[in-house]
């Protein structure tokens, strides 16, 4: 055979070679605008639960929040002075400083909603300024800003992935809310409950809105879009998950349902469901069961050489 030429080489080591993506472009005007309405959601959110913190709780419970909510802006600040360019993570390790944002935040918010039912919400009146109704549409903030920090935060080439990522946490951290409605129904009168039901009910939403971070750090960001779940992480998140969120929120539901007559029908549907799925995969990840994919890549990655 002849040799190749020293053009024929290069051609064919230029094919072999891939060429080098080029970065997902997006409208930085519309980031930008994206960003001032996070913040400002945000800031009237923290603004809102404070004032309800300060007017039904001392002096010092009132600067806790405010140092809590303040802090979130420590790892905004780095997330801005490490991805300035581009204004969002590319990679995974970048990732984690979004999750640490997260964290921060619903830390302050829980303690926020913990004082608030703790104390405020019997006090608080229909003719209040503030009322229940403002509490409703203040606490809703939340999953809105989850949805706006992923999108915004996150290399648009996991858009997909993200925005289904984000949807599931934020229904869950819906669902916390509407528990909380219960004993907000129960403050204005339109239902009866003993104190440990509501007790409980407040309990386990701080826990489900606790656990919405660790729920989206399950996921590993790799390559070209690519967002795979870590095997170990969520086979140690899963049953938490189940036994802090969906298992004690039927059973709480069941009993408001059963014993006070409180139509819950169709987010007691989502619980049930949710924990249907949540075992299945759990007994996946454990190989109880064969379902295809993950079982899949690890007996091919075993049989390749």
């Amino acid at each position: 055979m002849a040799e190749k030429t020293a053009e024929e080489t290069a051609e064919e080591t230029a094919k072999e070679t891939p060429e080098a993506k080029p970065e997902p472009k997006r409208s930085r005007w519309a980031v930008i605008s994206g960003w001032c309405l996070t913040l400002a959601l945000y800031i009237v959110q923290a603004c809102i639960l404070m004032i309800l913190v300060g007017e039904h709780h001392d002096q010092g419970a009132f600067v806790a929040c405010i140092v809590l909510y303040l802090l979130v802006a420590l790892p905004l600040f780095y997330f801005f002075a490490s991805n300035w360019k581009l204004l969002y993570a590319k990679e995974d390790k970048d990732v984690w400083s979004v999750w640490a944002i997260w964290g921060t935040y619903i830390v302050a918010y829980v303690v926020t909603v913990a004082m608030i039912f703790c104390k405020a919400v019997e006090k608080m009146k229909e003719d209040d300024h503030l009322n229940i109704n403002a509490l409703k549409a203040t606490l809703s903030i939340t999953p809105v800003l989850l949805i706006l920090l992923l999108q915004l935060a996150i290399c648009p080439s996991y858009r997909r992935s993200v925005l289904s990522l984000s949807i599931f946490a934020a229904l869950n951290i819906f669902d916390g809310i509407e528990m909380l409605e219960i004993v907000l129904m129960k403050n204005e009168g339109h239902l009866e409950l003993n104190t440990a039901t509501e007790k409980s009910i407040v309990a386990f939403a701080c826990m489900c809105f606790l656990l919405s971070p660790l729920g989206l750090i399950r996921n590993k960001f790799e390559a070209d879009g690519v967002v795979k779940e870590r095997e170990r992480t969520s086979m140690i998140l899963g049953p938490i998950e189940i036994v802090g969120t969906n298992l004690p929120f039927l059973i709480l539901r069941a009993v408001v349902w059963d014993v006070y007559k409180y139509e819950a029908s169709a987010f007691i549907a989502k619980n049930v469901i949710s924990l249907v799925v949540a075992f299945v995969e759990f007994a996946i990840l454990k190989n109880y069961i064969q379902w295809g994919g993950t079982q899949e890549k690890k007996n091919k990655a075993n049989s390749e050489p």
